[in-house]
């Protein structure tokens, strides 16, 4: 459908505050256990890890809706608060890093 017509990606996007937690054994950090999960045993000593904490509401473009309704940008943009249904109030959106340096 999209080679049809054009028709921009999804993205979501938001404000908030990150904690960057330094480079070491990530047991010695207070970094969310299913975070550490993620993080392949050999990286865990050598990665920083980025913990950012949403605030006020997520902008999102094309999420939930069909590719027809994603060609009107009115029909395909939505605000949702952080702590809505289908997240959770403090909601951490979590990313690691590797350390250059």
């Amino acid at each position: 459908m999209s080679l049809l017509f054009p028709i921009p990606p999804t993205a979501v996007s938001f404000h908030g505050t990150a904690i960057v937690h330094p480079v070491g054994p990530v047991e010695a950090r207070a970094v969310p256990k299913q975070l550490a999960s993620l993080l392949p045993a050999e990286r865990q000593a050598s990665s920083c890890v980025l913990e950012i904490l949403p605030e006020d509401q997520f902008l999102t473009y094309g999420l939930g809706v069909s590719l027809m309704q994603m060609r009107s940008p009115s029909a395909a943009r939505a605000r949702v608060p952080v702590g809505s249904p289908g997240g959770q109030s403090g909601m951490h959106a979590n990313a690691a890093t590797p350390h250059h340096g």
